[in-house]
């Protein structure tokens, strides 16, 4: 055995003494260095694309030359001549040969390297023609343009004009002639949060030809004393610059007019010719102290500090109350921060007001969030829609229309599923935004694949996810894929905000799966501890998680103690508990009489302003209409039908609340329902619910009665009573647990869906809906045991008839 190692050692001992090492290290260096330079000059000089890869190419191929030659020939003084064999020698053990040993190694191991990188970029690893990530574009197009951050020199102060030069220069771009910009936020997205800077010239160019550009723009920002200039060069992707400019002013105060000057420049290059002239302070603002605090509100946006957005966009506004961009911003900022929801909608409609002198694009999806925010379902779909097919790059239109499907489609009988997609396409063009990933979870939740809750959940520590959706992913990860909550968890959750805990609650109850612990999460908000606004919303919550699993009982008992926390939850709880229709008792006399004196008698406009986010607590101008709903529907249960409709007459007359325009006449129509349906005219009940418009914010639909959950629910009931299951099978499964208004309502439902799909032959379905029955009401109330014993006997039945059928059919293993 020992031979063969002699053998080798002889081997790499004359590779040592022919140069072969040292000419090998030396080749790489130099091939290294070529390639550098010819990344920097070629596409300065002009040269095409493919040149760059001839030369990586031909030093490849140079490379096996090389050592060869090294091998055959060596320099003498006398001129080039083969290398002689070598001497034999004793070979010497010791730690000098183990030294040129490991240094072998190292430089066997570094050639191996080279060797596969050569090969990786010969394979296709550097392929000048990437797969697009731009659903729609297939190829590069001439009159697409990608603008990436400049580089700032000369002054820490000017660091917002870097990244915001991408959204500067683009809005003056985009539709300049034929010109069409690169979205920002999505090109922003693919060179991280250190800019452009990190990015060598290939890269940058190879990014631009994956976002389907055709043109490319870099450029810089200097600080020359107190002189400003700006300077950009707008390149082929294909190699070689276009054209290139350079403005210098008298300082940041000029910076609108220096924009218009490259802009002007480059239009002219690149779509060759004049084009009319787009200000850029008709897109944005002229006021320079609107425009910095815009930007600065925009990268607090994406890094998703979204009071500071709030705050920056509200100083943007302070300076130039006419930015409507800013008014835009301004709206999505506290939409997210869930405070102030009335200034949202104001902002929202203001920034359509102002919009006369922006793009039509950007004026479409003014329009669609002002859509989206009203609960316009209809509109703000067909504006986003319409936005993509002309900017199919556009990662905010593809993630609002996302959560137009998500949030709203269950009040239009469609499924949640639907905004799947959407979602998808904004991560494949923007990797760093985190809330379409936050739905992909919850929809994975809801269908129990938990695969596919652990792929997205995976990998947390190196994501760098904000802090909030870490840690409803650490409780996701900690309730579905461990045995249960884990207690360091749950001691760091202690420590966050009310906001954050229950954030993470509201994404691990998607379908329900895992109650227990979206209950202990709650606990940490009814702890002592916390503000007893924080204590009422925890135990209103825990209250519907007891109810979903058929624990009425004790839920009512956990609302009771919401009495000394917060009035306005109290009533509204105990109201929205004691009208569940599923519930096979009907609340006794003395508790409906209670409930109606305690809401005749609660003043619901001198609710205090609500200090904790509208997705823990309805906001306080909703509380009115919510009151006498609730006493519509108490009167209707004791079969008070002239006093049910005054009430929902008085509740049409109702002013419609910012927040909710068509609550009042919806909850009206309900309380209509509700008589027609106690009163045996199903079709005149189902024509009531047909009319629901369904117009709220959409952080208002987690929150009873806006949800329409009960509405939901009874409209699927009504309808499976008329024989047309497969229309009550959508309204079912609209049911799922996306928001704690539809926790109650699960079981229930899936009742309903599997008696449904009995109904219509379809037997596997139905087992696994009755599975779900027995799930979530295993220990229910007795009151409810018997629906219970039914499902049970239901799911036998068909479990043995499934078998049989299968049997006879040759197969011999049951259904799941």
């Amino acid at each position: 055995m020992a031979k063969p190692f002699q053998r080798l050692r002889r081997f790499l001992s004359e590779l040592r003494r022919r140069n072969v090492y040292r000419v090998a290290v030396t080749y790489a260096v130099v091939a290294f260095v070529v390639w550098q330079v010819a990344n920097l000059l070629f596409p300065a000089l002009g040269f095409p694309a493919w040149t760059i890869d001839f030369v990586i190419v031909l030093t490849l191929l140079g490379f096996p030359l090389a050592l060869v030659l090294a091998w055959a020939f060596e320099m003498t003084p006398e001129g080039m001549r083969r290398t002689g064999e070598a001497e034999p020698v004793e070979e010497v053990e010791g730690p000098a040969s183990g030294t040129r040993t490991g240094y072998r190694i190292l430089v066997g191991l570094g050639l191996v390297g080279a060797a596969v990188a050569g090969g990786w970029y010969l394979t296709g690893g550097g392929s000048s023609t990437p797969e697009p990530i731009v659903p729609g574009v297939e190829e590069l197009d001439a009159s697409r343009v990608a603008v990436f951050p400049f580089a700032v020199r000369g002054g820490e102060e000017l660091g917002h004009w870097g990244e915001g030069m991408v959204e500067l220069l683009s809005r003056s771009l985009d539709g300049a002639g034929s010109l069409q910009a690169v979205d920002p936020n999505t090109l922003l997205s693919r060179v991280g949060n250190g800019g452009s800077g990190g990015l060598s010239p290939d890269s940058i160019r190879r990014t631009a030809a994956r976002l389907g550009a055709g043109r490319y723009v870099r450029g810089s920002i200097y600080r020359l004393g107190d002189s400003l200039q700006l300077s950009a060069t707008w390149y082929r992707v294909e190699g070689g610059p276009v054209g290139s400019a350079e403005v210098t002013a008298g300082g940041e105060s000029e910076i609108h007019a220096m924009v218009d000057e490259l802009a002007r420049s480059a239009v002219a290059d690149l779509a060759r010719g004049e084009v009319g002239r787009r200000r850029l302070a008709a897109q944005t603002t002229s006021s320079v102290e609107a425009l910095k605090a815009y930007l600065e509100g925009q990268e607090a946006f994406r890094a998703y500090n979204f009071q500071a957005a709030q705050d920056s966009f509200s100083r943007s506004l302070e300076a130039d109350s006419s930015f409507a961009l800013a008014h835009y911003r301004l709206s999505l900022a506290t939409g997210w921060s869930g405070l102030d929801l009335r200034r949202g909608h104001r902002a929202a409609r203001r920034a359509v007001e102002l919009s006369g002198d922006l793009p039509e694009e950007v004026r479409t999806l003014l329009r669609a969030n002002a859509a989206f925010i009203s609960g316009e379902a209809v509109r703000a779909e067909k504006l986003y829609r319409t936005l993509l097919q002309s900017h199919p790059d556009h990662s905010e239109a593809w993630y609002m229309l996302g959560e137009t499907l998500f949030h709203y489609n269950g009040l239009r009988g469609r499924p949640a599923s639907e905004a799947r997609e959407p979602f998808r396409r904004t991560i494949k063009l923007n990797p760093n935004s985190n809330m379409p990933l936050v739905h992909l979870v919850q929809l994975a939740l809801l269908e129990d694949d938990r695969e596919r809750a652990d792929s997205l959940t995976s990998g947390l520590e190196a994501r760098g996810l904000a802090p909030f959706i870490e840690n409803a992913f650490r409780a996701v990860r900690a309730n579905v894929l461990m045995s249960g909550p884990d207690s360091a968890l749950v001691r760091g959750v202690r420590r966050g905000n009310p906001w954050g805990v229950g954030f993470a609650a509201y994404v691990l109850m998607a379908g329900g799966h895992h109650l227990q612990g979206v209950y202990d999460l709650h606990q940490l908000l009814a702890a002592p501890d916390r503000p007893e606004e924080a204590r009422a919303a925890g135990v209103v919550r825990q209250a519907s998680v007891l109810a979903a699993q058929g624990k009425l009982e004790a839920a009512r008992e956990k609302v009771r103690r919401v009495a000394a926390l917060d009035t306005a939850e109290y009533w509204m709880a105990r109201a929205r508990h004691a009208l569940f229709p599923f519930r096979p008792e009907r609340p006794s006399t003395e508790e409906r009489t209670e409930l109606r004196e305690g809401l005749r008698g609660w003043n619901a406009d001198e609710v205090p302003e609500r200090l904790l986010p509208a997705t823990f607590l309805s906001p306080r101008e909703l509380y009115p209409a919510a009151c006498l709903y609730y006493l519509g529907l108490l009167r209707a249960s004791v079969a008070d039908y002239t006093g049910a409709i005054q009430t929902a007459e008085e509740l049409r007359a109702m002013d419609a609340p910012l927040l909710a325009p068509s609550g009042p006449a919806d909850l009206a129509r309900s309380i209509r329902a509700e008589v027609e349906r106690r009163q045996g005219q199903r079709e005149a009940s189902l024509e009531e619910l047909r009319r629901w418009e369904g117009r709220a914010d959409g952080i208002i639909l987690l929150t009873s009665p806006h949800s329409a959950a009960r509405e939901r629910f009874l409209r699927a009931e009504l309808l499976a009573e008329q024989g047309e299951y497969e229309e009550a099978l959508r309204w079912y499964g609209t049911l799922n647990g996306l928001d704690f208004a539809e926790l109650p309502y699960l079981a229930p439902a899936r009742r309903g869906e599997a008696r449904a799909l009995e109904e219509l032959g379809r037997a596997e379905e139905a087992i696994e809906a009755y599975r779900r029955v027995i799930g979530l009401w295993q220990d229910a109330d007795s009151i409810l045991q018997p629906r219970v014993e039914e499902a049970r006997e239901a799911l036998a039945r068909l479990t043995s008839d499934t078998t049989a059928a299968s049997s006879s059919a040759g197969g011999t293993s049951p259904p799941r």
